[in-house]
């Protein structure tokens, strides 16, 4: 009924019906829509112009919104013109209304843009050959193409923006490059890096490379790059501070030389360690003074790099002292021990070190005799905060492997240490040093050290005042108690003392609270109840002095 009407009005070209139709525009019905706009142009009214641009602003399809640009080409009032403008630069993020005012405005009042107007039509409508000819007026639009658009459209409209090529494009494009997003950067600094080359300019060329993270292209321009990598060396971003830094080596030159020597003194290790392989790269004898000093750096990394940028300009030592810290800083650990004694403080420092310990300890065995005593001394002083059991059994091996018999006191005592693997570590190195346990209790002691349990009840019960001790230690307190058992209940019992015997007599004398004891057991893993287990031994030392009829 609503189609017939209108179609019967624009008949009659009756204009009183114009703006009822332009209520019609918001129907529910496509295809009164459609009708409604085919009218309203027939018609020519220029009062259709905003009613048809409001509806074009909200209208959903593409073929409504085709009829109501044909309505208004039809009216041809300037005034449609200036509402797609409006629509062309609003806000709002509705790329598909924007791509059809594109569209409409290509089609109707092309002449009417300005070439800023003009450029932005043709990246809506990928039509990038039309922008270069618009020269700097196109340059807004499309560095807003670059941080905006899609990865296409950011390549291309980079592209456009170089092929331009005036200082107002260049400009832009290098603002780009401190972009946050990084294929902004990417995208400009491709181009920024052509156009670079073309001019034959260095500054701009080392801007390019350092946003396309290429630092090591950067030596193939040379000193020129200068001013731009040392302004990056200053950046609040610690990655790209470190990595400018070690770019000032690639491009050596005094003033790069200089500004490395000032910050391999800094306070911070990350810079100072950039700033050594920055001098390790430039390879220039004028920081050999600076470099000298830096072998005694605390940071490990640092001193290596010294060293080897050292090795790099042939730099010799002037004396033993000088030629071991080359050595220790080069981590050359055998070659530091082949200079004598004076090398021992700087390699049980670098001992310290879990990543270099098992070569440092070669270089220590190498040195052998004067690197016993500090080794002693770590034994002694040592605890888990200044390296835990490894550094503990390392110890202990490498006092066995240099054969000094002066490490015996100290090798006995770590024969008690918590760690299984330290104490047989321990039994190992003194029976390399040709240390044998002659008495019963030694014997006890090594058989303890290792947990042969076996051995205990051979050695029988000279070996009990040791097994006595143990059911004080949680983790063994389990196979000790069974290993006493087994003594007490065999004819060994007879050379039980009745002082030992009375002792295990009397460790039941009151209720207590039972409580688990893990022990290692031959037979596997198993847990004891103490109370129960300490009440049978109680049980089996008083037979034993009943039978010796000794009172309990």
């Amino acid at each position: 009924m609503r189609a017939k009407g209108i179609t019967n009005l624009v008949r009659l070209d009756n204009h009183a019906a114009v703006l009822p139709i332009t209520y019609l525009l918001r129907d529910d019905d496509r295809s009164v829509r459609i009708l409604a706009a085919q009218a309203l142009g027939k018609f020519a009214d220029r009062r259709a112009v905003e009613p048809l641009i409001a509806a074009l602003f909200e209208e959903k399809f593409w073929d409504v919104r085709d009829e109501i640009v044909e309505a208004l080409r039809l009216i041809g009032d300037p005034a449609a013109v200036n509402e797609l403008i409006l629509l062309l630069e609003n806000d709002k993020d509705d790329l598909s209304l924007k791509q059809f005012t594109a569209w409409a405005l290509k089609k109707f009042g092309w002449e009417q843009l300005s070439g800023e107007q003009q450029a932005s039509v043709c990246i809506l409508r990928d039509e990038w050959d039309g922008i270069v000819p618009l020269g700097g007026a196109a340059v807004k639009p499309l560095v807003n193409a670059v941080r905006n658009g899609t990865q296409h459209v950011r390549r291309v409209a980079a592209e456009s923006l170089g092929k331009i090529g005036d200082q107002a494009a260049v400009s832009a494009l290098v603002q780009l490059l401190d972009d946050e997003d990084s294929g902004v950067r990417k995208a400009s600094a491709e181009i920024v890096e052509q156009v670079a080359k073309e001019r034959d300019d260095a500054k701009l060329q080392t801007k390019a490379l350092i946003a396309l993270e290429r630092w090591g292209a950067i030596s193939s321009i040379g000193p020129g790059a200068f001013d731009v990598v040392f302004e990056a060396s200053q950046s609040r971003d610690l990655a790209i501070r470190q990595q400018a830094i070690r770019a000032l080596g690639l491009i050596s030159g005094s003033r790069s030389i200089s500004a490395l020597m000032k910050y391999v003194r800094s306070s911070d290790v990350l810079i100072r360690r950039a700033a050594a392989e920055g001098l390790e790269e430039a390879k220039n004898p004028t920081a050999t003074s600076i470099l000298v000093s830096t072998l005694g750096d605390e940071d490990a990394e640092v001193r290596h790099s010294a060293a080897r940028a050292l090795k790099r300009i042939e730099w010799k030592p002037a004396n033993r002292a000088e030629h071991i810290a080359l050595a220790v800083a080069g981590k050359e650990w055998m070659e530091a021990a082949k200079l004598g004694k004076e090398a021992v403080a700087p390699l049980m420092q670098a001992f310290m070190d879990a990543s270099q310990r098992p070569k440092v300890m070669a270089a220590l065995v190498e040195l052998g005799e004067p690197a016993v005593d500090p080794l002693i001394e770590l034994l002694r002083t040592e605890n888990d905060s200044a390296g835990g059991s490894s550094l503990r059994l390392t110890t202990v091996e490498t006092l066995g492997k240099i054969g000094q018999r002066k490490a015996i006191p100290s090798l006995e005592k770590m024969m008690s240490d918590p760690e299984l693997a330290i104490r047989r570590a321990a039994v190992d190195a003194l029976r390399h040093l040709g240390w044998i346990p002659t008495t019963s209790l030694a014997q006890a002691d090594v058989a303890i050290a290792i947990e042969d349990w076996t051995k205990l009840l051979e050695i029988g019960a000279a070996a009990l005042p040791r097994l006595m001790i143990l059911l004080q230690d949680d983790a063994r307190a389990g196979q000790s108690c069974r290993v006493i058992e087994k003594l007490l209940a065999s004819d060994e019992a007879r050379n039980v003392s009745p002082e030992h015997l009375h002792a295990l007599a009397g460790m039941v004398t009151a209720p207590t609270r039972a409580g688990g004891v893990q022990g290692r057991h031959a037979g596997g893993g198993k847990t004891l109840n103490a109370t129960v287990a300490k009440r049978r031994l109680s049980q089996l030392a008083r037979s034993e002095l009943k039978r010796r009829n000794v009172p309990v």
